[in-house]
């Protein structure tokens, strides 16, 4: 039986005059006796070859509505660099669109109020994998981007997940040193600098986290990875 994503086990929500959320419900699946027939495709993402869709984004459910949203990340899986110098860590200050009162975000959603909406981080440049090359190479190439020096050494701290029940991908985790007396592509015209290092030593990151700004899942991996493997080396 082929699936007709317009009939049953298939509920569509309409995005936008161009999207259309299907939202698969496998207990009417069950009752016509038949199988989803999803599959992962040669790109890794989750598909249904019979309707041709691919599966972007997933919506989780509450009380039959749509509380969370979740991108599926595993086409690029990312990649993080720890700056290290002089016993501290160089961490570049973000702005994350995170509710700060989630009880709030959810009597509103999908409408936002975007004053209320969105967190100061202070993290390790990081970002997603760059197609054609390693998560060592995309660590590289996003730290150097976004902080304009030059990493001069890189030691891998291997993978990391920062939310096993909404992440499906591994982060690729490393820590080195960059120069930033040492410019790197001044000429590239789309060159973004995020902004500046700031380097902490430990008893500084216990400030940040006293203010509610040092939360990265990633950066406080690699940080304890640093300090369980090379001990001495941050203070």
């Amino acid at each position: 039986m082929a699936f007709d994503p317009f009939t049953p086990p298939f509920k569509e929500r309409i995005m936008s005059s161009t999207q259309r959320l299907f939202c698969f419900d496998e207990d009417v699946a069950l009752q016509l006796g038949v199988s989803p027939g999803w599959s992962r495709g040669g790109n890794g993402i989750i598909e249904q070859p019979k309707l041709g869709v691919t599966v972007r984004w997933v919506c989780w459910m509450a009380d039959g509505q749509f509380r969370y949203d979740q991108i599926l990340r595993a086409e690029k899986p990312g990649a993080v660099f720890l700056p290290v110098a002089d016993h501290k860590v160089g961490l570049i200050k973000q702005y994350r669109p995170q509710a700060r009162d989630m009880d709030r975000y959810e009597q509103l959603f999908p409408n936002f109020v975007l004053g209320n909406i969105g967190r100061e981080s202070w993290e390790a440049p990081r970002g997603f994998r760059i197609p054609g090359t390693s998560a060592e190479q995309t660590a590289r190439i996003e730290a150097e981007a976004e902080t304009g020096g030059r990493l001069v050494s890189q030691q891998g701290l291997h993978a990391c997940c920062d939310n096993t029940a909404f992440s499906p991908h591994l982060t690729y985790l490393s820590f080195g040193e960059i120069d930033l007396s040492r410019r790197v592509r001044d000429e590239d015209p789309l060159e973004q600098i995020i902004e500046k290092l700031k380097w902490f030593s430990l008893s500084e990151l216990n400030g940040l986290e006293e203010d509610g700004t040092y939360y990265c899942g990633y950066t406080a991996t690699c940080i304890e990875r640093v300090l369980r493997r090379y001990p001495g080396i941050l203070r």
